[in-house]
C-alpha cells in the first residue's frame, strides 16, 4: 500500500539539509515606527502621536539624510523643535515635508533654522497652523538663494484678521523667492484676500507670483480687482496659475484670459471657476472640451493655443482652448418679473 505522504527514506539515508536563514546579529537594527518607510537616505513617517524615541532613532540613524517626510502627526511646536534639534548638524537635506502636523509659528521658526542650513528643493509645510510670524521666519531662511524650489504652504492661516500683516509677510516671502531660477508655490486656502486696487503689499505679491513657474492661489478671497491687476502684470504667463474658488467674476475672468492669450500662454494652464454651462458666457470665443479627472494628465492640448481650465466642481473639468470653433448658443435671458 502506497504511502500517502510520499516515499520514505531508508534508515541509513542522510537527512535533507536544513536551510537556515542568514544571521542578522551583525546587521544594524532598523528603527520601527508608525507607517515607517526607510531608504538609505530617506525617512518617511506618518501618524505619530508626537516626538518619541522612535522618531529620534529614525533621525539619528541617517547622518546623511536627504529626504524627511512626516505627515499627519501630532508634532506641534515641541515636535518641530525636536526635529530641528536632532538635525542641527545636517547639511544634506533636499526634501522636507512636515505636513498636517499642528505646527504653528514657533515650530515653523525652529524648522526655518533647518531650512537655512540645507540645500532644499522641496519644502512642504501644508496643513499646519502657520501665520505671519512663521512666514517671516521662512523669508529669512530662504533669502539670497537660487536654483529650483517647491514651497507648499497650503491650508495654513497665513492671513489672519485683519489681513494686513499676513499679506505683507507673504509679499516679502514672494519677493525673497524671486532670486530662485524656478519656483512652484502653493498658497491654496490660506485666507489670502485684499483689494488689488488699494493694497500695496497685495500688488507687490501679485507682481512676484506671475514670474513663478506654477502658483496655486485657489480657495482664497481674490476678487475681480486682483484678476485685473494680474492681467496687467502678466509678461510671460506661469506654466500653471490656479485661481479656482475665488470671488472672481466674469469681468475679471475675461480680462485675465485676454491677457493670458496676448502674452503667449501657449500650452500653459489658467484655472478658473465657471460652471460648464456658463463658460461660453464668460469666455465667448473659445472651444469647450470636457474630460474626466482620470484622463486629465492625458488630455490633448489645443496646439498651438493656450489652455484655460474652467472647473465647476470635481470630478468633471472643462478645458477651454483659444482655438476657434462654432459659436455656442447664447443662454436664454431670464424672464422679466411681472
Amino acid at each position: 500500500m502506497g504511502n500517502c505522504c510520499g516515499p520514505q527514506k531508508a534508515y541509513n539515508e542522510p537527512p535533507d539539509e536544513i536551510q537556515t536563514p542568514p544571521s542578522t546579529a551583525d546587521e544594524p537594527a532598523t528603527p520601527s515606527g508608525p507607517l515607517a518607510r526607510d531608504g538609505p537616505k530617506s525617512v518617511v513617517l506618518a501618524c505619530l502621536d508626537g516626538p518619541s524615541d522612535s522618531l529620534t532613532a529614525h533621525l539619528r540613524a541617517k547622518p546623511e539624510l536627504e529626504e524627511l517626510r512626516i505627515e499627519a502627526a501630532s508634532l506641534g511646536n515641541v515636535g518641530a523643535s525636536h526635529v530641528a534639534t536632532e538635525l542641527a548638524s545636517s547639511s544634506s537635506l533636499r526634501e522636507l515635508t512636515v505636513a498636517h502636523c499642528r505646527v504653528a509659528d514657533r515650530g515653523c521658526a525652529r524648522l526655518a533654522s533647518l531650512i537655512e542650513a540645507n540645500p532644499l528643493t522641496l519644502i512642504d509645510l501644508s496643513g499646519n497652523r502657520i501665520g505671519p510670524e512663521g512666514v517671516r521666519a521662512l523669508s529669512e531662511a530662504l533669502r539670497g538663494r537660487a536654483g529650483k524650489l517647491t514651497l507648499l504652504l497650503d491650508e495654513n492661516p497665513l492671513v489672519s484678521t485683519p489681513p494686513k500683516a499676513g499679506v505683507a509677510a507673504l509679499a516679502d516671502l514672494c519677493e525673497t523667492l524671486s532670486t530662485y531660477d524656478e519656483v512652484t508655490l502653493g498658497l491654496s486656502a490660506c485666507g489670502l484676500r485684499f483689494d488689488g486696487n488699494t493694497s500695496v503689499n497685495g500688488r507687490k505679491l501679485l507682481d512676484a507670483v506671475v514670474a513663478f513657474r506654477s502658483v496655486d492661489l485657489s480657495y482664497n478671497g481674490l476678487d475681480d480687482a486682483c484678476a485685473q491687476y494680474l492681467a496687467q502684470a502678466l509678461r510671460t504667463p506661469p506654466q500653471r496659475l490656479d485661481l479656482r474658488h475665488n470671488p472672481v467674476g466674469s469681468a475679471g475672468e475675461r480680462v485675465l484670459v485676454d491677457a493670458w492669450k496676448a502674452n503667449g500662454g501657449n500650452g500653459r494652464i489658467l484655472a478658473l471657476d465657471a460652471a460648464p454651462m456658463n463658460a461660453p458666457a464668460a469666455l465667448a470665443d473659445v472651444t469647450v472640451e470636457t474630460f474626466d479627472d482620470d484622463d486629465a494628465d492625458d488630455a490633448p492640448a489645443a496646439a498651438p493655443a493656450p489652455r484655460v481650465v474652467v472647473s465647476a466642481a470635481k470630478p468633471a473639468r472643462v478645458v477651454v482652448s483659444a482655438a476657434k470653433a462654432e459659436t455656442p448658443a447664447e443662454p436664454e435671458p431670464a424672464a422679466e418679473a411681472p
